[in-house]
């Protein structure tokens, strides 16, 4: 069967399709509808109708220096959270600047960052603004020094690199919700 579809080409005015994927599952076919309503939401509707939650309500600050780590995490963040509202940095110094502007959900940086490193965020968002914001410090593999330092000076989890996704999901909705 040939999958359909239907696009959203106007705000206010919500399309559907029937979709069938070839997913198996324990050697059986799930067939699902799909309707995109505003072209913001995705709802999916099976035999317990099940809702999707939408998080246009929610603000994730992501510091990091390489960009390609930031587009990375953008990508699975707006994969996993439809709606969210991202706001980048591409160092601490950024981030505090970016994070005094504007209220923020979740805040998820990196540890090693030129300007100012992911310790000295930290420090200047416990110490100097004294916002509860949670915060994940992401950390290479082998790094536990700089785990631990994020974790002393009031960070709130961790997540290290290479990122599993299923770990970086977990940890950013237990944060997040």
């Amino acid at each position: 069967m040939r999958d359909q579809g239907a696009v959203c080409p106007e705000s206010g005015k919500g399309s559907s399709g029937i979709i069938t994927p070839a997913l198996s599952l324990t050697h059986e076919r799930l067939s699902f509808t799909m309707h995109y309503d505003d072209c913001r939401e995705l709802i999916y509707h099976r035999k317990d109708s099940l809702r999707v939650r939408k998080f246009t309500d929610k603000k994730i600050l992501v510091a990091d220096d390489s960009q390609t780590m930031r587009m990375f995490i953008i990508f699975h963040l707006i994969k996993m959270l439809p709606g969210v509202q991202i706001i980048e940095a591409e160092n601490g110094a950024a981030a505090v600047e970016k994070f005094t502007r504007q209220d923020v959900d979740l805040v998820l940086t990196d540890m090693n960052m030129p300007i100012l490193d992911g310790a000295g965020f930290i420090r200047a968002v416990r110490l100097g603004l004294k916002k509860e914001t949670p915060i994940i410090v992401i950390t290479t593999k082998g790094e536990e020094h700089d785990r631990e330092k994020g974790i002393a000076l009031g960070a709130n989890g961790y997540i290290t690199k290479p990122i599993n996704i299923r770990e970086f999901r977990e940890t950013v909705l237990r944060f997040l919700s």
